[in-house]
């Protein structure tokens, strides 16, 4: 008697309609956290030496000036939602943002 033929293993193929799976499609994550591409990171480095020293001058005279923030913002483009951001990290902080030193003295 004749044995039937050896059934042999085929490679499943993915539909054309289906999705790549997920490691794939999204880019791995980079160390060291958030970064400002996309707009979505934080744009002030908390641990530079010139943001430090803004931090704590205006945390003893409890305000801080536009000109003071720009000088320590990144020099390319910022949105207004990073600038919001920042404004508001100064606020969860104690730290008041004015737009000029003048209007403290009112």
């Amino acid at each position: 008697m004749a044995r039937p033929p050896a059934k042999t293993a085929t490679a499943l193929k993915p539909a054309k309609d289906m999705a790549p799976p997920p490691e794939e499609t999204e880019p791995p994550e980079q160390p060291g956290g958030d970064t400002n591409e996309g707009g979505d990171g934080p744009i002030i480095d908390l641990n530079d030496a010139a943001v430090k020293k803004l931090i704590k001058t205006a945390k003893a005279r409890g305000y801080v000036t536009l000109d003071e923030i720009n000088a320590v913002l990144p020099s390319d483009e910022v949105t207004s939602d990073q600038i919001e951001d920042v404004y508001g990290m100064f606020s969860e902080m104690g730290i008041n943002v004015v737009e000029s030193e003048e209007e403290t003295e009112t």
